[in-house]
C-alpha cells in the first residue's frame, strides 16, 4: 500500500481527530483520552497528525486559542510531537488577531468550510502558510466555478476540496463529472496536483491527515461523534453532545458503536483507498504488464504502471467502482459489491 515511511528513529505516525462543541472546555477531550488506555498507548512515542473542528475552539473572546495551546501541550507530551495541526472553521470566524493566536498556539493549517477569498487572504496575511478551502459544487455554474478557482489561489489557498451533494442515504457526496473536469483542468494550470480525485494541493503544502484516513492509518477520535480506527476495529463516539459530556463525567464509555471488519471488507477498503489516491497500489509485476491490465476487462487508459505501482488515470478515477471490482477479480476472482466511485456521470467524493 502507499504512504510515507515511519519517521526516522521513531514509530509510524497516528492521526487524531477532535470535535469540541461550543461551550465545552478542552479539558473534556483530555478526560476522554485519559479514560482510554489503549488510545494513550497508541499515541505514545508517535508523531501526531491532528485535525480539529467544532465551535468550542473559536469563541469570540479568544479562549479558543488558549484552549488550543493547552491541548497542544498535553497532546505534544502524549506523543512524540505534533507534525501537522489543522483547524476547521467557517470564514466568518477568521480574524487576523484570532488566526495569529491560533498560529502561536500550534495550529499549522486552516480548513475553511466555504469559499471566501477575503477570508483566505486574511489567513495568509496573518502568517498561516497552509489554507484549505471547500467548494460546494451543487447548483454552481461552470463559469462561476472557473472564476472562483482563479481567485482562491491568488488569495493564498494551498488546497481545494470539491464538495458535492449528499446521497439520499447520507453516506457519500457526489460531484458532477463535467464540473469536476472543469475544476481539475483549471487547478492543473495553476500548479495544483491531486491527492485524491476531489482534493487538489500545491506540492509544497501537502496535507497528511486526509491521506491517513483514506489509507486506514490508526486514528484516535475524541469528542461527540468522533470515529476511532485501529485495524480491524472502527469505533464511533455517541453523537449527542450532552450525552457525550454526561457519559464522560459519570465514567461511562463514550463509544457506543463498533465495527469489526472482515478480511474481505478490509481488502476492499484498502484497495479503494489506494486507488483513490495519488500513491496508487503496489502490486506484483505480473499485474503491471499490459497483458494483465487488458485481462481486467477495463477500457484502455484507465490504469498506468509507475515503478512498482498501478495508478489510475483521470479516466480511471471516473470509473473507480469498476477498477476496484475488476482488480479484485483479477487477483482471486472475488466478487465484491458496495465499493465506491463514479456512477452515472457523478464522482463520489470525500466521506
Amino acid at each position: 500500500m502507499g504512504g510515507s515511511p515511519p519517521p526516522a528513529g521513531g514509530r509510524a505516525r497516528v492521526a487524531v481527530f477532535m470535535n469540541l462543541p461550543a461551550g465545552m472546555p478542552p479539558t473534556l477531550l483530555r478526560r476522554e483520552l485519559e479514560g482510554r488506555p489503549r488510545a494513550r498507548d497508541l499515541l505514545a512515542g508517535r508523531e501526531l497528525v491532528v485535525h480539529t473542528c467544532g465551535a468550542g475552539w473559536v469563541p469570540g473572546t479568544g479562549e479558543g486559542a488558549e484552549g488550543v495551546y493547552r491541548v497542544f501541550r498535553w497532546l505534544d507530551t502524549a506523543g512524540a510531537g505534533i507534525r501537522e495541526w489543522s483547524l476547521e472553521c467557517g470564514p466568518r470566524l477568521v480574524e487576523a488577531s484570532r488566526v495569529r493566536r491560533w498560529r502561536d498556539a500550534g495550529i499549522s493549517r486552516i480548513s475553511l468550510t466555504a469559499p471566501d477569498p477575503e477570508a483566505v487572504a486574511r489567513i495568509r496575511d496573518a502568517g498561516m502558510a497552509c489554507v484549505s478551502v471547500e467548494i460546494p459544487m451543487r447548483d454552481r455554474s461552470t463559469t462561476s466555478l472557473a472564476e472562483l478557482l482563479s481567485v482562491l489561489p491568488e488569495a493564498g489557498a494551498t488546497e481545494v476540496v470539491l464538495r458535492g451533494e449528499e446521497l439520499p442515504d447520507g453516506s457519500d457526496e457526489v460531484v458532477d463529472l463535467h464540473h469536476w473536469r472543469v475544476a481539475r483542468e483549471h487547478l492543473d494550470l495553476l500548479g495544483f496536483r491531486p491527492l485524491e480525485p476531489w482534493r487538489f494541493q500545491l506540492p509544497e503544502h501537502r496535507c497528511e491527515y486526509a491521506r491517513f484516513i483514506r489509507l486506514r492509518r490508526p486514528l484516535v477520535g475524541l469528542g461527540p461523534g468522533a470515529i476511532s480506527f485501529r485495524n480491524p476495529m472502527r469505533r464511533w463516539n455517541v453523537p449527542n453532545e450532552a450525552d457525550w459530556a454526561g457519559r464522560l463525567r459519570s465514567g461511562m464509555p463514550v463509544d457506543t458503536r463498533t465495527e469489526h471488519q472482515r478480511p474481505g471488507e478490509r481488502r476492499v477498503e484498502r484497495l479503494w483507498g489506494a486507488l483513490s489516491g495519488s500513491e496508487g497500489l503496489r502490486v506484483p509485476a505480473s499485474l503491471r504488464s499490459g497483458e494483465a491490465l487488458r485481462k481486467t476487462g477495463l477500457p484502455l487508459g484507465t490504469l498506468q504502471a509507475r515503478g512498482r505501482r498501478l495508478l489510475p488515470t483521470w479516466a480511471g478515477w471516473e470509473a473507480l467502482d469498476e477498477l476496484v471490482v475488476a482488480l479484485l477479480r483479477c487477483a482471486d476472482s472475488m466478487d465484491v459489491a458496495g465499493t465506491r466511485g463514479a456512477r452515472g456521470g457523478r464522482l463520489r467524493g470525500p466521506t
